[in-house]
């Protein structure tokens, strides 16, 4: 089989049939070159897939990789952990998690290796207003500093305003999570507002940072990396 191109790629897949520039090759070949040319790496409930990280839903088997990210001691003072959390408490959580109804939650995996590194998602979803909050967490020590948690942000961004169409994302950041504020005004979100003295840590009060990002903000700055697919994303990239 010749080279595929991204043109001859774009074509074969909007027209669902074989590709004369790709003399006899099936529409299953073209994406099992695809496939090939992006080094996809077969994830069981794959959801959303970038470059280097992928999110999935949320498992019964997290629950350990959970119950240590919500006792390490670095950790629980930046992402508001205030009580120990047993290993019950943890399975409890991930049942809760899959059934509420307000919640879109990820589990932040890489690609390489299926390892889980993070979560992240959308609570308080409230669809008359087209709004939610937005949370990220990288757990994984060996995974931060690696450009992995924005990828997989960019992922989720493009899932909130592209199919859940939202309007607005809220995010509270910790006043003296002086790197957080930096990652998330870097995602395009903007601070609107105080919230004093609304963090308590290691025996004194903190501010609240209270950061949003809309529709029209995200659409107009171009933010976060291209998102991998199989669909009409992968057919946009291709005709770029």
């Amino acid at each position: 089989m010749p080279p595929l191109t991204k043109k001859g790629l774009a074509i074969a897949l909007a027209r669902q049939r074989p590709c004369t520039a790709l003399d006899t090759c099936s529409i299953c070949e073209v994406l099992a070159v695809m496939t090939e040319q992006h080094e996809m790496t077969p994830a069981h409930g794959a959801f959303l897939v970038g470059q280097r990280v992928y999110l999935r839903p949320l498992e019964a088997g997290d629950a350990d990789v959970l119950y240590d990210w919500m006792n390490d001691p670095e950790l629980r003072g930046l992402a508001a952990f205030a009580t120990p959390c047993t290993l019950d408490e943890a399975h409890a959580y991930v049942d809760r998690v899959g059934k509420a109804k307000d919640r879109a939650w990820f589990m932040i995996c890489r690609r390489e290796d299926n390892r889980p590194i993070g979560e992240t998602g959308l609570l308080r979803i409230f669809h008359p207003w087209r709004t939610a909050d937005v949370t990220m967490i990288i757990g994984d020590r060996d995974s931060r500093g690696k450009g992995l948690a924005s990828e997989a942000m960019a992922l989720l961004l493009d899932y909130a305003f592209g199919e859940l169409s939202l309007h607005r994302l809220a995010i509270g950041v910790v006043g003296f999570n002086e790197a957080a504020l930096a990652w998330w005004t870097k995602m395009g979100f903007r601070r609107e507002g105080i919230q004093r003295d609304g963090y308590f840590y290691e025996h004194r009060y903190h501010d609240f940072v209270m950061m949003s990002l809309l529709e029209d903000e995200y659409r107009s700055g171009g933010r976060g990396a291209p998102r991998v697919t199989m669909g009409t994303e992968y057919l946009r990239q291709a005709s770029c």
